[in-house]
């Protein structure tokens, strides 16, 4: 796996952070207000506008959001049915969150698709 690390403190490193976290311009602007108008309603309604939406969209029959909640052994099972290297990605994900409190400023750190994880540093100068 490929880690890089940036620092707000180099030269470049706001056309490199835009780089990072561009989003595709073919995103169809009706989806993305749509999305938006979810993330308010639940804001505002909180549980019950989950409800509604999974009901809606997942075409689910919960009647509250314990419904929804995933016992630890069904994670374990899912976990371990996936091949190795998505358990392994994970495991590095784990381990980078885990981390990611430690250190003389905040981190921001992006999970690419590609596998390969990148961190952009916000406070510290080492590398």
């Amino acid at each position: 796996m490929k880690l890089r690390r940036l620092s707000t403190r180099d030269p470049g490193f706001e056309a490199e952070f835009g780089r990072l976290v561009a989003v595709d311009s073919a995103i169809d602007k009706g989806i993305e207000r749509a999305a938006e108008a979810i993330v308010d309603d639940v804001r505002a309604r909180g549980d019950a506008a989950v409800l509604e939406y999974t009901n809606r969209f997942d075409r689910m029959a919960v009647a509250s959001v314990a419904d929804l909640e995933i016992s630890q052994a069904e994670m374990s099972e899912a976990f371990e049915g996936l091949p190795a290297d998505q358990r392994d990605a994970l495991r590095a994900a784990a381990e980078i969150l885990e981390a990611s409190g430690e250190g003389d400023g905040p981190t921001i750190r992006i999970a690419m698709t590609t596998g390969d994880v990148e961190e952009i540093d916000a406070g510290s100068d080492e590398r």
